[in-house]
């Protein structure tokens, strides 16, 4: 490890402009003294001693501070926006309500889905009892005849949302779009 800060430093002065204070025989030697050195500050103070003093050519005077610009007042604090519902109405409700999570999401639901299912496929909407609606986001087309059927909705680690229908040993993978 000091080989490598040793290395590191080595690079920086040889990087440095010609005009370095010290030789490159008697740099390794003075950084070794500056490193035997207990106080912080007159360590540092030793190291930077190691290192020519930058240049200010070209640089004469400062350039003129840019004139103030007038700000506009700050606006007026605006209502919050509605609160999301809290329990299972929010279930799923982070894709179309706001970020803030103002209550604790269930890990998962159980309702019905409203009507007689045929078929299952990517892209069908399935509006839930409690009024959610739901989009089928998995690629599977699948047969099925379901009159009503009661089905969970559960959460993954990963954010994503599955139906589970009762009735069948089928899940499919859905996001809230109501």
């Amino acid at each position: 490890m000091r080989r490598r800060g040793f290395a590191c430093f080595a690079l920086a002065l040889s990087l440095a402009p010609s005009g370095a204070k010290a030789q490159p025989s008697d740099l390794e030697a003075a950084y070794r003294h500056c490193r035997t050195l207990a106080d912080a500050s007159s360590r540092l103070a030793c190291f930077d001693r190691l290192l020519p003093t930058p240049t200010t050519e070209g640089m004469d005077e400062m350039p003129p501070a840019p004139p103030p610009v007038a700000t506009a007042p700050a606006p007026a604090p605006t209502a919050p926006a509605t609160p999301r519902p809290p329990g299972p109405a929010a279930f799923g409700a982070r894709d179309i309500a706001s970020p803030k999570a103002e209550a604790a999401e269930p890990d998962q639901i159980e309702s019905r889905v409203l009507g007689p299912l045929d078929r299952i496929i990517k892209g069908s909407r399935y509006t839930l009892e409690n009024g959610q609606v739901w989009l089928n986001i998995d690629d599977r087309d699948v047969d099925v005849q379901f009159n009503s059927p009661a089905v969970t909705i559960e959460k993954n680690f990963l954010g994503n949302y599955w139906m589970r229908f009762h009735d069948g040993n089928l899940r499919i993978r859905v996001r809230r779009i109501q």
